[in-house]
């Protein structure tokens, strides 16, 4: 009899986290080149479900696109627009308040921070993992996040600044920021510190919202609609739709 039902990987790089925690070096000192580049790919004779939940941040500084692997019946992977491999939500769990980008200054970070979709979309992939690993149907294939051509690792964006493909939702798709996985200012994996997995948000102006949305009650509507769909696709709960729905509302004061 096997030992675990379901595996959740979140949030994952381009290797594999060693069981005896030793990477090959010291992290800190080091950063082991293996990490972002070894490219291990998840068993495909696995008999139990594998959900990989991954960021943009993931797959640029932290080298997953060496991993990327196909779906399968037992492996189901998720690549969510919008998201950094941590945000902005780690400290309001603690401090509450709405969705905030100068949070990261209680740990120092002196840039703005990602304020994106990171744990509405993940809460949507436990509730599938759960009826997946109990006998239910796989998770909704995800499309994958575009990337841009060239020899550095970077995700594809539209005008704005928010990523094109990928899981989706609300945030991204009816904007009034624009939440990415990239830090605020240029660093590589050998540079990287714990700020600049946090990402972070480009602000609009008055005049972009209201050249993207027309009016309040016009973004009212296609907010709904977007998040609608999200819940209709499996990649968002009606009850975070709903809290999304309230927190629009208060964006209505954004247009002036």
């Amino acid at each position: 009899m096997g030992v675990y039902d379901a595996f959740m990987i979140h949030s994952r790089g381009a290797s594999a986290a060693p069981i005896d925690g030793q990477f090959g070096g010291d992290l800190k000192d080091s950063r082991d080149a293996s990490l972002v580049e070894d490219g291990v790919l998840v068993r495909t004779d696995l008999d139990v479900p594998v959900f990989v939940f991954e960021t943009e941040t993931d797959l640029t500084l932290l080298g997953y696109t060496h991993a990327r692997q196909p779906d399968t019946d037992q492996i189901r992977t998720w690549e969510v627009a919008g998201t950094s491999h941590t945000d902005a939500h780690v400290f309001r769990v603690f401090v509450g308040g709405p969705r905030d980008a100068s949070l990261g200054s209680i740990i120092g970070c002196e840039d703005p921070i990602n304020v994106g979709p990171h744990h509405e979309t993940y809460q949507a992939a436990l509730n599938h993992l759960v009826g997946w690993a109990a006998g239910g149907p796989p998770p909704p294939e995800g499309p994958r996040l575009e990337l841009e051509d060239g020899d550095e690792v970077a995700v594809a964006r539209d005008e704005n600044g928010i990523a094109l493909g990928g899981v989706r939702n609300p945030l991204v798709d009816v904007p009034v920021v624009a939440p990415t996985g990239d830090p605020a200012r240029p660093v590589t994996y050998s540079d990287l510190d714990v700020c600049g997995l946090f990402g972070t948000t480009h602000t609009f102006d008055q005049a972009t919202i209201l050249e993207l949305h027309g009016s309040p009650d016009q973004y009212l509507e296609t907010f709904a609609a977007s998040a609608d769909q999200a819940v209709a696709d499996g990649f968002l709960l009606q009850s975070d739709a709903d809290e999304l729905l309230a927190e629009a509302d208060t964006n209505t004061a954004l247009f002036g």
